[in-house]
This record gives C-alpha cells, structure tokens and sequence, in this order.
C-alpha cells in the first residue's frame, strides 16, 4: 500500500544471525536476502539486500523493475554464528551500505529506489531458483522509513530494541520480533507467515525471541494492498 512507497528518501535495516551461508555468491540463483520490498518485473522501483557464500553482502536498488540497478557491495563483512546490523539509506543523491554502523560504501543514485503499491514489503525472500542451502538465519529488529535518510555516516549500532520514530521521523514499518508474536509495532501492516515460519527463544538479540527461518519454504510478507 502507499504507506511502503519510497518517498525522496529510505532507511531500512535489520539484525542479523546467519547459521550457513547461502551455496553461491551474489549475483547467481543462490543467494539469501534479508528484508526487501522487490518487484523484477515492469515498471516497478525496488530495493533488497543479497548476501552470498563468502560474506559479500550487496543492497540493489532498481528505478524501473529489474533492467537497470544501483548495486552498493560489502566484501566479506559477513560471517556466521554472531549478530550483525546491516543498514541502507538512500538521501536522494547517494546510497549508502553500513555494517555494524560501519558506511562501508556510498554510491550515487540520483533516480533512488523507488517503489509502487504493487510490491509488498518482505522479510526473507524466497528465491523460486534457489539451489543447496537456502536461508538459514534469524532477523531482528526490521526497520523501514520511507521518507528518511536515518543514517549517512558512521553510528553506533542500536543498543536496545527499535522504537517507531527517529528524530522526527516515524517507521513505516518496525518488526521487533522479540515478543511472542509477530507484529508490525507501528501498526500500520498486518503480516503473513508462510510455511513455519516462527518466534524462537533460544536465539535472540533483544527482550525473549527473535524470528526464525529455515531455508524450506518460510517467510513473512507484508501485502502491498489490503481489502
């Protein structure tokens, strides 16, 4: 819906608890993604983090649906077994990757990643073409503004859960998951899970849960229209 549309300016981000590292490298069918809001097809403006066997981690951006992309690329900043925070803004001049509140690159795109109603908001992305070892991770604390540029330097990663607002600014969507349930705490989306995906207790990054997925088949989707 148009409270997910990109609006002059983004921030989104999340952590991260990577258990195996996706088959292939960025760039081929193998891949994990983290959070997006993705259309590769038409006229559609779109944005998603990939990340890839040896660590690399890559936020795309595309003005038009898959033909032409802005790719700012991280070289091994991953790793498994340890919570990452991996964050991506965009100022309407430059895009930006940050690791661990770390810039790790700045690359200029005037046209930005735009969005339309048509892409809903995702947490893990099930790749249909993906091979061998899928998306085996745990997310925290997903954050999307849809008219910000929260982050343009160098930060210090969030030491307690995130809240809605930032400065003045306000998220259009916040997916705490340390609860037991699974909720847009800005309350504006309702989520849908798929296959089992879950609340786990036994990793987490903040308060008594964080979400789980296991590579077969399980992910959350925002829609990008509600009856």
């Amino acid at each position: 819906n148009a409270n997910l549309d990109v609006s002059g300016a983004m921030t989104a981000e999340c952590w991260v608890y990577i258990t195996d590292m996706p088959d292939q490298n960025i760039g081929t069918v193998g891949q994990g993604y983290l959070i997006s809001r993705w259309t590769a097809s038409g006229n559609h403006r779109s944005w998603c983090f990939i990340y890839g066997n040896n660590g690399d981690i890559a936020f795309y951006s595309s003005s038009n649906g898959g033909s032409s992309y802005t790719i700012s690329t991280a070289t091994g900043a991953l790793s498994a077994h340890r919570w990452i925070h991996v964050a991506a803004s965009w100022d309407g001049t430059n895009q930006r990757l940050f690791i661990d509140g770390d810039l790790k690159v700045t690359t200029a795109n005037a046209s930005g990643p735009y969005s339309t109603p048509s892409s809903g908001f995702t947490v893990n992305t099930i790749n249909t073409n993906l091979t061998g070892t899928g998306n085996n991770q745990y997310i925290a604390d997903a954050r999307y503004f849809r008219d910000a540029a929260i982050y343009t330097s160098n930060f210090t990663p969030p030491t307690a859960p995130l809240t809605a607002t930032s400065g003045s600014d306000t998220a259009a969507v916040l997916l705490n998951f340390q609860d037991a349930g699974i909720y847009d705490k800005s309350g504006i989306n309702n989520i849908d899970t798929v296959g089992n995906a879950q609340i786990d207790t036994a990793v987490k990054k903040y308060g008594t849960g964080s979400i789980e997925f296991d590579g077969t088949g399980d992910y959350l989707d925002i829609p990008g229209s509600e009856d």
